[in-house]
């Protein structure tokens, strides 16, 4: 005659069907008991124990990529070379208007910025620190005598 299931081994179930990336040590560890008692719960009740790897698509070449998190999230790249690549696709190089310095932005906020009559300068920075130093000199603020620094 068979034992009827527990709470305890039913929400452990539901928890593996809900959460088929889980480990069994992580399924464990939150029911509170060893992970092999967790495979035996699970096999005796047909649900299975190898947990799922996330799969996901690197966003420059569109691979299949099997990875675990990093840092608790997903990957967007598949490796270093493709995260670089894809920076290139998608940021414009621009001079500070201040220092000359190249940098990059990327597409979106050039063209918002663009397109938004709030913006009323065609200047662009690479710091606000450069933003502060350009418009000093545009318009002669200084640091009042007072607040500045002995030896700058």
């Amino acid at each position: 005659m068979s034992q009827p299931i527990s709470n305890k081994s039913y929400s452990m179930a539901l928890y593996r069907l809900d959460n088929p990336c889980a480990t069994l040590q992580k399924i464990g560890d939150k029911f509170g008991v060893s992970r092999e008692a967790v495979r035996q719960v699970l096999n005796k009740l047909g649900v299975p124990t190898k947990h799922q790897v996330q799969r996901y698509i690197c966003l420059n070449c569109g691979q299949l990529i099997s990875r675990p998190l990093v840092n608790g999230k997903l990957p967007k790249f598949c490796s270093q070379a493709c995260w670089v690549e894809w920076e290139g696709k998608n940021h414009i190089p621009l001079y500070c208007d201040n220092c000359g310095v190249l940098f990059y932005r990327r597409y979106s906020e050039v063209m918002g910025r663009a397109r938004n009559p709030r913006y009323k300068t065609d200047n662009t920075f690479c710091s606000k620190q450069c933003q502060g130093s350009y418009t000093g000199k545009k318009y002669g603020f200084t640091k009042h005598p007072e607040n500045r620094r002995s030896g700058l």
